[in-house]
Order: structure tokens, then sequence, then C-alpha cells
């Protein structure tokens, strides 16, 4: 496993925290903003980023 998969492993990981959980600074962030807004809210953006962070944690384990 080189550095690039594991790099995906823990973004994954993370996006997929930040999804689940309500950090305030994770969702003030400018570009999180721009996701609510794309998103309809917190609830379509918390859709996508828990997506997203299953994508990333399985383009990690099986690679690129």
């Amino acid at each position: 496993m080189n550095i690039d998969q594991l790099f995906c492993i823990f973004g994954g990981f993370f996006t997929l925290l930040a999804a689940r959980s309500n950090w305030n600074w994770f969702w003030n962030h400018p570009k999180a903003k721009g996701v609510l807004s794309l998103c309809r809210g917190k609830k379509g953006a918390r859709i996508f980023y828990s997506i997203l962070g299953i994508f990333l944690i399985a383009l990690g384990i099986k690679g690129f």
C-alpha cells in the first residue's frame, strides 16, 4: 500500500466523520458553504460528503 492509497483512506475517514458530525469549523468553511447551497441544506450536504467519504475509502483500498 503506497502513500496515495493511505491519503485516500484517511481523507475518506475524515470526510465521513465530518459528514456524520456537526463540527462548526467544518460546516462554516466557505467551500463547505458552497456545497451546502448546491445540496439544498446541511442534510443534502451530509449525504454528499458521506458518499464522497465512502468513495475515497473504496478508492484507497482498491488502488488507482
